[in-house]
């Protein structure tokens, strides 16, 4: 840890404000620029806060098997595109 940020969430934000800000820089979408280092620590911050690293949070999220499978659509109604909510394959 850095000064309450992990390494990894720290080097990850980094990377993705300076992709982000570059590709800003190269399409002309020029805006004011603030304090970018405090600004991605913050941030980083931010994220180890939500993870729940710095409150030494040691719960686990249960997770759940489930079977999913794409049923017709019942009478009356078209199916046109075959698209569904939470399943991503």
């Amino acid at each position: 840890m850095i000064n309450d940020i992990q390494w990894p969430i720290l080097f990850a934000a980094t990377l993705w404000w300076g992709w982000k800000w570059r590709c800003a820089n190269v399409f002309g979408e020029n805006k004011k620029s603030r304090d970018r280092v405090s600004f991605v620590r913050r941030l980083a911050r931010d994220y180890t806060v939500a993870q729940g690293s710095l409150s030494g949070s040691t719960r686990r999220v249960e997770r759940v098997e489930r079977l999913i499978a794409w049923r017709p659509p019942g009478e009356g109604w078209l199916n046109t595109d075959g698209a569904s909510r939470g399943n991503r394959v």
